[in-house]
């Protein structure tokens, strides 16, 4: 079993006392994942070479407050006995440090978490947003244990900015979805080029009809349309307009009925 150790316990309020210290150590090594120590005095002074006497004096020191501790849990107290076993100690915060990753661990943790998310990109020919990561040189700092993050909180820092990033390539990917306007929206089109609010409700009434399509194409951008209807002469106030004007004749029989029918009549 392995325990971390920091150097923040160099800093520490028990930091002057060397032999209180020292005992400290060898107690994170003898305790489990959780930061439990099932030992008996005697057995923890068989393992870490050392008399009983040693063992009972540092834990009882390690179980005293101090005011002078940077974490104000338990009155800062560094160990708790366990209730109703007769022996064992419970290392307060041990599973707080030992979650617990220092600036250079979480910034490399997140420079091969972004490394990666651009190789996947890549080999999925999605080009990731341009912005550049830029490291930043200084210590991170936790508010009572020093220059040290939680892996939780590195975590959660590297998931939300690949998520940010991965956002931003799949907006410039995806197509903008079309959204159609309303008859309102038309009529007041229609009118601002032109032409008469009849003939935005006739589109409205068409396209609606058709389910937003040109034929069998999807409508994309219904401004346009709007345009090139009326370019081609088919909205609906021009179309009134073109069979309200009178027929003009096209040939001598449809100019001059009369002398047509006189001609038709003259013996030969």
């Amino acid at each position: 079993m392995f325990v971390k150790l920091f150097t923040q316990i160099l800093d520490s309020s028990i930091a002057d006392n060397r032999r209180l210290r020292h005992f400290f150590t060898d107690l994170l090594l003898c305790s489990d994942a959780k930061g439990f120590v099932m030992m008996t005095p005697t057995a923890i002074a068989r393992r870490i070479g050392t008399t009983v006497e040693e063992v009972e004096w540092g834990l009882s020191e390690l179980e005293k407050p101090d005011p002078h501790s940077k974490t104000p849990d338990y009155e800062g107290r560094r160990i708790t006995r366990l209730d109703g076993v007769g022996y064992g100690w419970l290392i307060i915060n041990y599973e707080s440090y030992r979650a617990l990753k220092d600036g250079d661990q979480m910034r490399e943790a997140t420079k091969q978490r972004v490394k990666r998310f651009r190789e996947k990109a890549k080999a999925e020919n999605v080009t990731p947003c341009n912005a550049s990561v830029t490291p930043c040189n200084a210590d991170v700092t936790h508010v009572t244990l020093g220059n040290a993050i939680t892996e939780a909180e590195a975590e959660a820092e590297a998931e939300a900015e690949a998520e940010a990033e991965n956002k931003v390539v799949k907006v410039a990917k995806a197509p903008s979805k079309f959204i159609h306007p309303t008859i309102d929206e038309l009529r007041a089109f229609c009118k601002s080029i032109g032409h008469e609010e009849s003939d935005g409700e006739a589109m409205f009434y068409m396209w609606e009809a058709n389910g937003w399509k040109n034929g069998k194409v999807p409508c994309k951008d219904w401004k346009s349309g709007v345009r090139r209807y009326a370019s081609e002469g088919w909205l609906k106030s021009q179309k009134q307009a073109q069979q309200s004007k009178p027929k003009q004749p096209s040939t001598f029989h449809d100019r001059h009925p009369r002398e047509t029918e006189q001609i038709t009549q003259i013996p030969f």
